[in-house]
Parts: structure tokens; sequence; C-alpha cells
């Protein structure tokens, strides 16, 4: 359930001092990532997905707008694990798995990788 490690990681990402802005889908610009946030040592987009959700072609598009525009954002995808998540590329293919309460070093360690 994608609900779940979002909140996780908005939790964990509060406690270390970030701002967080919830994007909430509508018909007329659906496709934008979930979460943007705002840290002294990281700021972008997160785009979490499920288990078993697949990124949606517009998804696929605006996250590749924002890459173009070097904007950061990172696809995290929820595992059987609730300690657990996976970063993904744009194609759903994994970059590593990370502990949650790792998040905020992960995050900072994706601006040198190419999501």
């Amino acid at each position: 359930m994608e609900r779940n490690v979002t909140k996780s990681i908005t939790r964990k990402l509060i406690s270390k001092g970030a701002l967080i802005f919830a994007c909430v889908a509508s018909e007329k610009q659906s496709g934008w990532p979930d979460r943007y946030v705002s840290h002294r040592r990281w700021h972008g987009w997160i785009e979490f997905k499920g288990v078993d959700t697949v990124l949606q072609d517009n998804q696929k598009y605006i996250i590749e707008q924002l890459l173009l525009r070097n904007e950061n954002v990172v696809i995290i995808r929820e595992t059987l694990s609730t300690t657990v998540a996976r970063l993904e590329d744009t194609n759903g293919n994994k970059i590593r798995n990370f502990y949650i309460d790792d998040i905020l070093e992960l995050l900072v360690w994706s601006i040198k990788s190419t999501v």
C-alpha cells in the first residue's frame, strides 16, 4: 500500500527539518509527483509507488520534463518490508534499496545519480 511508505518517509523528512508540499492530482494537471520536499540538504520531487503500481505515461512525461530542467526527482517504490523501500528509474528499474530511516541520505546521494 503506497500510503504507508509515503507516511513513513514524510514523517521522517519532517523530523529532519524538511518542509513538504503534497501535490493533489486534478484532471487538469495530473502526472505531477506526489510530494515536493524543501530541506537545506536536498530539495525536489518525490513520486511514491506502491508494490504493484506502475508509473503512468503522463507521470513519466512530467518527471522527464522536470529532469530536463535540472530538478531533483526520485521515484520511490514500497516493498513488502515496512523498513525498506526501493529507488527506481522512470522505467521501473531498481537503482537501489534503502532503509526508510536513511531517506535524507538517499536523497542527497541521488543528486549525484541520474534517476
